[in-house]
């Protein structure tokens, strides 16, 4: 059975409790390395895997590489752009 694509709002909810939790980076990286996806590598923010000839983004972490579809990227980018301009509560 195939797997359903999350809806946006999905993605960015899980974004943002793996930003509360500290797996990702409250901000977006600067550098990244991107290529066509060998396939079957699993995106972190949706959970999908990256498919074959597919650009995959490669984010390096102190010890694990983390792989993400281009919308699912700009979507870190925007959560985290986001936590910036928001002020800490009162």
């Amino acid at each position: 059975m195939a797997e359903l694509p999350l809806q946006e709002s999905e993605i960015r909810a899980r974004l943002r409790e793996l930003m509360d939790a500290r797996f990702l980076q409250q901000v977006a990286p600067k550098r990244m390395a991107a290529r066509p996806a060998s396939g079957g590598r699993p995106c972190v923010a949706c959970t999908l895997p990256i498919k074959k000839g597919e650009t995959e983004y490669e984010i390096g972490g102190p010890a694990v590489l983390l792989y993400f579809h281009r919308r699912c990227l700009e979507l870190w980018a925007l959560e985290a752009q986001h936590r910036e301009g928001s002020s800490p509560p009162i």
